[in-house]
Formats: structure tokens, sequence, C-alpha cells
């Protein structure tokens, strides 16, 4: 789905941003977090989990993590770390993810907290259907347009991987690998069905200069 749109403790633990939103800043916390999702909400959080993977490991993207609160939440949103002075319009280079388990809360705060960033087109990925209306409703309160791209996603989790069936061995000869880098970012730009822009370009080689091959 796309939008188009301190007080700190002394160890900096974390940095409220009002009376309900917390920024997590220990890495300590952020690496709990990660296990929580990873235990017990993984088929509900994978895109703000898979977020999270990548803050604890260095945040290439640049993301941050809020909460509602901690260490007992309902409530996690992953978004681009917003720099003074920068104003990017890309909705790519602005992605968020969200994970919630109660919506009378979310709605609460999408409502009431700068959560989002509003003043900026942003991406939204794999918001589950149940929130979609939270986000439109909170959307809509300050005139900001929703643009839903519908699509059905189906988490499969396998405890045992040797219960999968083996590839057949001349499927296996039969398939050719190769590896992108940068310089394929135009090339796959004009052929995805979400390219031809130029945002798209900067993002895609944003990704294959952190994820090379």
């Amino acid at each position: 789905m796309h939008l188009i749109l301190d007080w700190s403790y002394s160890f900096q633990v974390f940095t409220s941003l009002s009376l309900k939103m917390l920024l997590l800043h220990c890495s300590k916390m952020l690496t709990q977090l990660e296990k929580v999702l990873a235990k017990k909400r993984l088929s509900q959080s994978l895109t703000v989990w898979g977020a999270l993977c990548n803050i604890n490991k260095g945040n290439p993207f640049h993301m941050e993590i809020v909460v509602d609160s901690w260490p007992d939440f309902s409530t996690v949103i992953c978004r681009r770390i917003k720099k003074e002075g920068e104003h990017s319009n890309s909705k790519w280079l602005n992605g968020c993810s969200l994970f919630a388990t109660d919506m009378d809360n979310l709605k609460k705060l999408l409502q009431k907290e700068d959560v989002l960033f509003w003043d900026r087109p942003f991406n939204l990925d794999g918001v589950p259907l149940p929130l979609y209306k939270v986000i439109r409703d909170a959307a809509s309160c300050r005139n900001v347009t929703c643009e839903l791209y519908p699509g059905v996603y189906d988490t499969l989790l396998i405890d045992d991987p040797s219960i999968l069936p083996d590839m057949p061995e001349e499927r296996i000869k039969s398939l050719s690998l190769t590896s992108l880098n940068t310089s394929h970012a135009e090339l796959i730009n004009s052929i995805w069905s979400f390219g031809g822009t130029d945002d798209v370009v900067v993002y895609l080689r944003e990704l294959l200069d952190y994820f090379p091959g």
C-alpha cells in the first residue's frame, strides 16, 4: 500500500516521542524485539521483522524502530530516519513497515501521533487488510491520499526442512544463475512493473549496493 502524501533517558535506552510512542535506541532491546517477533509473531510481522534484522546488522537503510510501549507492546513501526533538511519525495526511499495487534490502540496512535511522516510520500509494505482501513482513516483525517496495491501474500513456515522433496537433478542442471550489481539498476527499472521512474533507479541502486549478487 502506498500513501501519497526530548525527553530521553540518560543512557538513551529509548526516547519518548510523546506520551505514547517510544523510539528504541538500545541494541539489546532491538535484538530482544527481533527474537520476540520471530518466536511469537513472525507470520504477522514479517516485513517489520525483516527490516529489524537489517537494523541489527549495521542498519544499511538508515531505519529506526518505534513502539507504543516497552517491554509489552502492541504496535511496532519501522521507518526511515528523518534527517534535518532532507525531504525526499520518493515513496520507495521513504519505505515503512507496520505491525499491530490492537486495532483500537493503533487508530488512536495514528490519529494523535506523528509516528508516520505524513508530509511526504511513503510506502507501507505488506499491510494486512485489517490494518488498511485504520491507516486509510488516519490518512483521510490529514487529507492524505491512499493508493492501494492489492495482493495476496502467504507466509509458509517449515520447522523441519528435511521434509521438503529434493529438486530433480535435470532441473538443477537447467538453472542458470548470475549476479547483479548497481550497473543493472536501469535495466531492472525498465522491465519491472513498478519501475519507470528515476526514484526507482535510486532505490534499486541502494538495494544492489547494500545487497550485491
